[in-house]
Formats: C-alpha cells, structure tokens, sequence
C-alpha cells in the first residue's frame, strides 16, 4: 500500500509540473531546482498532496515514497537534506528530499534552472569537529 501510495504521489507531482500548477524556485514554492537535483520540500509538498486523497497519513506516504528508492541519501544516511535559501532581507533553511535525476524520474522535458539563491548545507563529519586545529590563521614567529 505504502509504495503504491508514492508511485500516485510521483504521478500527481509530475502532473502538478507539467500543467504548471506549482510553483518551482519560487519564494514560498515546495520544489526547488538545484545542482543536486530537485529538491521537494518535506513535509509541505507531501501535506499538499495529501488534500487530495482520503485515507492516507503523511507518515505513510513519506514511507511510500522513500520505498520508491528514486531519492539521494546523504552521506550520514539521513533521507533529509538542509539548503540554506538566500534572502533579500534574510536568510532560510528549507529541508527536504532529493531526487537526484527528476527529468528521467518524473518523465520531464525540460526543468527551470537551478536556484543560485540555495546552498546545500553539509554536515560536519565528527572527525571535523574533533580534528583539534585551531582556528588561528596567524602564524607568530619568534
């Protein structure tokens, strides 16, 4: 049931695309093209979809729709990314899913350009914050 609930969540994305019935790029858009790939932002896009079908939890369509095996990890196995959105007056998080290749995923022609305004936030790994260097970039002599 989970899968067959993405696999209808892809359809309606797709077709929300392609009659332009949602907006991509935009200040307050669920999608975002990035050089990753296109980002959907979670959970909005999924409570969008969810005011058009019945008996169908947002848990479950998130399951259905990583069952589809379509989205990109990150490197610490998290199914989540974090992109840091650049403002006019200040700057966002937006967090979502990735899918890594949406023109052959999503059946699509043609896709905006990337946002240049979002920046992937990666993680630090814990050797990076253990590694014990300081942050002085003077070097004293004696």
């Amino acid at each position: 049931k989970e899968k067959q609930a993405g696999q209808a969540f892809l359809q309606w994305l797709r077709q929300q695309i392609v009659d332009d019935n949602i907006g991509i790029n935009t200040d307050n858009a669920h999608l975002h093209r990035v050089e990753e790939g296109l980002l959907i932002v979670s959970p909005a896009i999924f409570r969008r979809y969810l005011r058009h079908v019945d008996h169908l939890e947002l848990g479950e369509l998130q399951r259905g729709f990583l069952s589809l095996g379509i989205h990109r990890m990150m490197a610490s196995n998290q199914p989540i990314w974090t992109y840091q959105r650049q403002g006019r007056k200040r700057n966002s998080k937006l967090h979502g899913m990735l899918i890594p290749d949406p023109l052959t995923v999503l059946d699509l022609i043609t896709l905006p350009e990337e946002n240049s305004l979002l920046t992937p936030e990666m993680p630090c790994s814990e050797y990076d914050r253990t590694s014990g260097v300081s942050n002085d970039s003077k070097i004293r002599t004696g």
